[in-house]
C-alpha cells in the first residue's frame, strides 16, 4: 500500500507540510489559472446598471423589415470541456454570439450538478449575465453558493430554453464537464481541527445486548469528527481511491460520499499517514466516545436516532437511501453538530467487540475488551433496517475486510 508521505524533519511542533505536486501539474494548474482570469473576467460584478441588460449586451440585429430568425448560439465556454485541476473558486460561464432574452437566462436554464446515483445533484448557485468588458458580447456566468468540492466532477449545462431578443431559441443544449483541483492547502490538511467538535467530561447510559445498561464515566475532553471521513479526504492522504466498485451499488465518482469499503486495519494505515502529515494524532473513537458523542454528550437527548426520535430527519437507511451511501452532512445533525451517526454507513471504533459489560474495560474512560475476533461497529448504513440505526446499536466487523456499508469518523487527541 502506497501512501503520500510528507519528510518532517526539521519541522517545528505544530506546523503543517506542504505537499509538492508534480511539476506538470502545477504549470498546468498554472496555465489554468491564466484561463479562469480571463474566463471569469465576464462574471466578476461591476459598478453600473445593468437593468437593461436584455436591450444592450453585445450588438443587435441591424434595422431591418425582415423578422430576425437566427438562432443564438455559444461562441465559447468555461472550462473547457473534460478540463481537469480546475480551481474549487471556479464559476462556469458560457459567451452567447448576440443578445439574448435575460428573462430566459436563469437557474433553469443554466444548471451546475456534481455526480449522483439516478442523476446529478444540483449545486446551489446563483445565473449572471453581463458583457464581457473585452469583447462586449453577452456571458452568463453560474456562481456557485460557496467553493466547489475539490477532486469532484462536474456537469454544467446550458438549455435550448435560453432565447434572444426575438424569441429564437438557442441553437443546441451545450453540455460539459469539468473536474475540479485538490488545492495544496488541502493536501496538506486534508482533515482540519475545524472539522471536530470539542467534548466535555461526563457521565452517561450505554447498553448492551446482553447486559443491563451501565453508567459510564469519560474523564476527557476530546475532539470528534462532524462528518464521516470522505473519499476526498481518503484520496488526498492516501493517494488512491478506497475500493468503491460493487456490484450492487455501484460508485460513480462523487468524492463526498463516506470512505466505505475500508477495513479497521486500513483505517489505522490511513490514520498513522495522517498523523505523520499534520504532526497531529488522530485516531479511531473508542465505543464509548463515539456513543457519548451519538447521545449528546454530557446533556443526553434521550432521542431514539442521533439528533432525532424521526430516522428520515437524520439518517440514510433501507427506507429511504435508495440502497446506496450519501455524500456526507446531507441530513440534520445533531444538536452538538455530528451528522450522519445513525445511517449511511456502519462506523469503525477502536473496540474489539464484546456482546456484554463482563468483558468491558470497567467504568471510566473504558476502551473495551483487551482481546477478541472482530471489532466494534456503531450507528448503521444505509442498508439497516430502522431498529439497526439506533443510538444504541451495536454491530461489529472482521478488522480486515472492508465492505461498501462500512466507514469512519475520527477523534483528535488535544
Amino acid at each position: 500500500m502506497k501512501f503520500r508521505m510528507v519528510h518532517l524533519a526539521g519541522q517545528t511542533s505544530g506546523a503543517l507540510p506542504s505537499k509538492e505536486k508534480p511539476v506538470g501539474k502545477r504549470m498546468f494548474s498554472f496555465a489554468l489559472l491564466l484561463v479562469l482570469s480571463v474566463g471569469l473576467a465576464g462574471c466578476i460584478p461591476t459598478e453600473g446598471d445593468y437593468s437593461g441588460i436584455g436591450v444592450s449586451l453585445g450588438e443587435g440585429p441591424p434595422d431591418s423589415n425582415e423578422p430576425d430568425t437566427t438562432p443564438p448560439y455559444i461562441s465559447s465556454k468555461y472550462p473547457a470541456d473534460g478540463a481537469a485541476y480546475v480551481s474549487v473558486s471556479g464559476a462556469p460561464s458560457v459567451t452567447f454570439s448576440k443578445v439574448v432574452d435575460p428573462a430566459t437566462v436563469n437557474s433553469q436554464t443554466f444548471t451546475l450538478t456534481r455526480p449522483a446515483w439516478g442523476g446529478g445533484l444540483p449545486v446551489e448557485g446563483s445565473v449572471t449575465l453581463r458583457n464581457n468588458e473585452w469583447t462586449s458580447t453577452p456571458v452568463a456566468c453560474f456562481i456557485p453558493a460557496g467553493n466547489l468540492a475539490p477532486g469532484t466532477n462536474y456537469t454544467a449545462r446550458i438549455t435550448t430554453g435560453v432565447k434572444d431578443t426575438s424569441g429564437n431559441r438557442l441553437a443546441e443544449e451545450k453540455v460539459w464537464s469539468f473536474t475540479t483541483d485538490f488545492s495544496d492547502a488541502f493536501y496538506s490538511d486534508p482533515v482540519p481541527p475545524e472539522e471536530f467538535i470539542l467534548l466535555s467530561p461526563g457521565t452517561f447510559t450505554m447498553y448492551f445486548q446482553f447486559s443491563s445498561p451501565e453508567n459510564i464515566t469519560l474523564t476527557k475532553w476530546f475532539y470528534m469528527g462532524k462528518r464521516e471521513i470522505t473519499v476526498a479526504q481518503w484520496e488526498a492522504v492516501t493517494g488512491y481511491f478506497p475500493g468503491y466498485v460493487y456490484s450492487y451499488v455501484g460508485y460513480v465518482g462523487d468524492t463526498q460520499l463516506p470512505a466505505a469499503n475500508v477495513s479497521w486495519n486500513e483505517v489505522q494505515d490511513f490514520i498513522a499517514a495522517l498523523n505523520g502529515m499534520t504532526g497531529r494524532t488522530y485516531r479511531l473513537p473508542t465505543e464509548a466516545e463515539w456513543e457519548f458523542a451519538a447521545s449528546g454528550g454530557r446533556n443526553p437527548t434521550g432521542y431514539e436516532y442521533a439528533g432525532s426520535d424521526n430516522p428520515d430527519e437524520v439518517a440514510w437507511y433501507e427506507g429511504n437511501s435508495g440502497g446506496r451511501a450519501h455524500p456526507v452532512g446531507r441530513k440534520h445533525p445533531t444538536y452538538q453538530q455530528f451528522y450522519d451517526m445513525s445511517g449511511n454507513v456502519h462506523e469503525w471504533v477502536n473496540d474489539w467487540y464484546s456482546y456484554s459489560f463482563d468483558n468491558f474495560s470497567g467504568h471510566t474512560d473504558p476502551t473495551g475488551p483487551s482481546t477478541g475476533a472482530v471489532r466494534v461497529l456503531r450507528g448503521g448504513a444505509f442498508n439497516s433496517p430502522i431498529y439497526g440505526i439506533t443510538v444504541r446499536s451495536r454491530g461489529y466487523g472482521d478488522p480486515a475486510k472492508g465492505y461498501p456499508n462500512r466507514g469512519f469518523r475520527l477523534v483528535l487527541e488535544q
